[in-house]
């Protein structure tokens, strides 16, 4: 991107000579960015109605479990030593190459920064139960996160 001026005058703010991939891979950033800022807005969100509800003699609904940014950060730098992004990882493709990636994120998470398996199940939208078969598979084949081997 440039410095909002484009090289045909069109006023959209991309110079069209730059390579599509570069700008793809900028807004895909920007997404995440995105992404962890709504996580923090809802979160925020949640805490001021159940603040409003106990004020006003209520019950407070409970509080909407939230992922850690740095998970979210963790799972995509380990998705990406794999050759996908976050989103790849949490979508179904049921190819061998995906799988492993997907495997190698949940055993990230759970042995390197200790989390639940529906924490695990809510940063990657799948079941605890189909987190914790991934993981029982991952350690059975030895899956690799960012080039460590799992020991079985």
């Amino acid at each position: 991107m440039t410095d909002g001026h484009d090289s045909n005058g069109s006023g959209h703010g991309y110079d069209f000579h730059e390579p599509l991939a570069e700008i793809i891979g900028r807004l895909r950033v920007k997404i995440y960015e995105l992404e962890d800022q709504l996580d923090s807005v809802t979160s925020d969100l949640t805490q001021v109605l159940a603040h409003a509800l106990a004020m006003s003699g209520g019950s407070a609904p409970p509080p909407i479990p939230r992922v850690d940014c740095k998970a979210t950060a963790k799972a995509r730098d380990v998705a990406s030593g794999h050759g996908y992004t976050l989103d790849h990882v949490r979508g179904r493709d049921r190819r061998r190459a995906a799988c492993v990636a997907r495997c190698a994120v949940i055993v990230a998470l759970r042995d390197e920064d200790g989390m639940s398996y529906p924490e695990i199940g809510r940063l990657l939208r799948r079941d605890h139960s189909s987190v914790m078969s991934l993981y029982r598979r991952a350690v059975e084949l030895g899956v690799k996160t960012n080039g460590v081997e799992v020991d079985p």
